[in-house]
């Protein structure tokens, strides 16, 4: 399998009416909308896909589990996978299962207390985070433990069993029409999560079982977990087949070396459990926080084992992020000079085989340093007997330049430059990259690189 076969459409699932409502006469939300949309519309806000009226398709992208079922079998065709939201934390405040089984959420009890709120602030607590459902409960929306609710959705009541029933009918219908599931804020049902946000305890073993039961039916389902907080391992271990790698975009953000360096090197289980991304629907563009390092940084990503998120428009260069909300983007000018580099990453991307793929580090000598100062070198091969290619890596995760040498293997150098002096193709700037033989052999690849600046080196073949 090739890599970047994945495809994760978001907006799949039935919009809530009521989130539409809200969205329109958000004032906050208005103000997003029109940086994004200057000339925004009342018909281009469609409410939040992560507010889910209901498990069924959005007729604004198909009609019906029959056509989705087309769509997954149309990829499938062409050598792509799909990839659908789960949400497992809320459904949106009007959605029909409210009605249907009202025991699944989480309902507001006489006996809650949030220990982190004054009696006096309780009201106010309640106003924001509950809201009187039409047939006359309180429920709670749904939300994190560090902001209000996000009130065009229901809180699930994790400490219900009708909630786990409720979504492993949920998990048994989506598996049916896709590979594998992104699934919203994987961390708010854990246990200590949901107690530390609504004060219950809720069941135990919530996505051990969710996993389990559903790879019982389909073995090389995969599970992709939108998690933070440092939480990350504890949903590896769960089951979870990849995980946000939120720290490093926060590394790479932030230009923090010495975490940079430390995450780098972290254990190689964990990271080929790790899905890295410079940009996402929550996120702000990666042209826009990275600038031109945006292309070293997706280079470095492109060495590391794990998935790798690629959103729409990154490719492009776009620089205006898109609330979740609308669904119509602005117009923008390509940046020339982040897409050629797109263009070529994606070839050499696309023409390696992830099955065949080994990584590993190169050493290195730096010239003229403080001691401790460290590059990090990658090589990575293909090593199928009709795709033998191999790639380097030389990035400088410091803010100062630094020059030095890294040191392939003889066994290399005699499998890919069995003569001749080394000639490869530098995808980051997409110029010729030469040295000659003899010394390499003696001392090694010669590089200089400014801060944060990168070598992506193709071996020709």
């Amino acid at each position: 399998m090739k890599a970047c076969d994945y495809l994760w459409t978001m907006g799949i699932w039935q919009n809530s009416p009521s989130s539409v409502a809200i969205a329109k006469s958000h004032q906050g939300l208005q103000k997003e909308f029109k940086i994004c949309l200057p000339n925004l519309q009342s018909s281009d806000i469609i409410g939040s896909p992560y507010a889910i009226y209901d498990y069924k398709p959005n007729s604004l992208i198909c009609d019906s589990f029959d056509q989705l079922a087309e769509f997954h079998e149309t990829l499938r065709s062409a050598g792509k996978k799909l990839i659908l939201d789960f949400v497992p934390n809320h459904l949106a405040i009007d959605s029909p299962w409210i009605d249907s089984i009202p025991d699944a959420f989480l309902e507001r009890s006489k006996e809650y207390f949030n220990p982190k709120l004054t009696s006096q602030t309780q009201s106010s607590f309640f106003d924001k985070n509950h809201f009187l459902h039409s047939f006359g409960k309180y429920f709670a929306h749904g939300r994190d433990p560090y902001f209000d609710g996000w009130t065009d959705t229901i809180q699930f009541d994790f400490s219900s069993e009708e909630t786990l029933d409720l979504h492993r009918t949920f998990l048994n219908t989506l598996s049916k029409y896709c590979d594998g599931l992104r699934c919203d804020m994987a961390m708010l049902p854990l246990s200590d999560v949901f107690e530390r946000t609504h004060g219950k305890k809720s069941l135990p073993f919530y996505w051990e079982e969710m996993i389990r039961s559903t790879k019982d039916l389909h073995p090389d389902f995969i599970f992709i977990a939108e998690v933070y907080w440092n939480m990350e391992s504890r949903l590896q271990e769960m089951g979870f087949d990849l995980t946000y790698d939120k720290d490093l975009y926060d590394h790479l953000k932030h230009k923090n070396s010495n975490n940079l360096i430390y995450h780098l090197n972290a254990d190689s289980n964990y990271v080929s459990k790790s899905l890295h991304f410079l940009e996402n629907h929550d996120e702000p563009r990666s042209n826009s926080v990275f600038f031109r390092d945006s292309i070293h940084f997706f280079a470095l990503l492109a060495f590391l084992p794990g998935g790798l998120l690629i959103h729409e428009g990154q490719k492009e260069g776009y620089m205006k992020r898109i609330p979740v909300q609308l669904i119509t983007a602005p117009h923008e000018e390509i940046d020339s000079a982040i897409h050629e580099f797109y263009g070529r990453a994606f070839l050499r991307i696309q023409d390696r085989n992830s099955e065949d793929l080994s990584f590993q580090e190169i050493p290195a000598s730096i010239y003229d340093q403080p001691q401790g100062i460290s590059i990090f070198s990658k090589l990575l091969e293909s090593n199928s007997a009709e795709n033998l290619k191999s790639e380097l890596l030389i990035f400088n995760p410091n803010h100062f330049p630094v020059a030095g040498r890294i040191h392939p293997s003889q066994e290399w150098i005699d499998k890919y430059f069995p003569k001749g002096n080394f000639r490869f193709l530098d995808l980051v700037n997409n110029q010729i990259f030469s040295q000659d033989r003899k010394e390499v052999i003696e001392h090694g690849i010669y590089f200089r690189l400014e801060g944060f600046h990168s070598h992506w080196l193709v071996v020709p073949g």
